[in-house]
């Protein structure tokens, strides 16, 4: 399906690219997608305690991705743009937004302690004055 805005973005191949995805099972596989950072893009409402919110920046980047590897790609799933960046995993489906054949994901950076950290952490001796 070419979706209601046709296929445009196909014009510009440069920017799909292939990326290797996989899960906490230790699957493997790999997409055709294009990465688009949008950090710092919008504002949204979040809610604190005892009924008042505040305003902060949206920092959810998006992942386009043809149709066909929709069935490819769930909610947890890791991904890396390249071998030297950083992982980064699938946070939701934006169901209601298709657009030009794609479906959009928003994906965040994986922080702290992951499984392909295998660095040892040197403790060094404490020292006085």
């Amino acid at each position: 399906m070419s979706g209601a805005y046709g296929t445009f973005v196909e014009c510009f191949p440069e920017i799909t690219k292939t990326y290797d995805m996989w899960n906490d099972k230790d699957e493997q596989w790999t997409i055709r997608g294009m990465y688009i950072p949008s950090k710092g893009e919008g504002i949204i409402r979040k809610k604190l305690l005892a009924g008042n919110t505040t305003l902060d920046i949206a920092d959810d980047d998006l992942l386009f991705v043809r149709e066909k590897y929709i069935h490819l790609i769930h909610e947890g799933d890791y991904f890396r743009r390249r071998n030297s960046s950083i992982m980064q995993r699938i946070v939701k489906n934006l169901g209601y937004d298709e657009a030009g054949g794609y479906s959009i994901f928003t994906v965040q950076r994986v922080g702290g302690s992951r499984p392909d950290q295998t660095d040892s952490l040197n403790i060094k001796d404490g020292t006085y004055a």
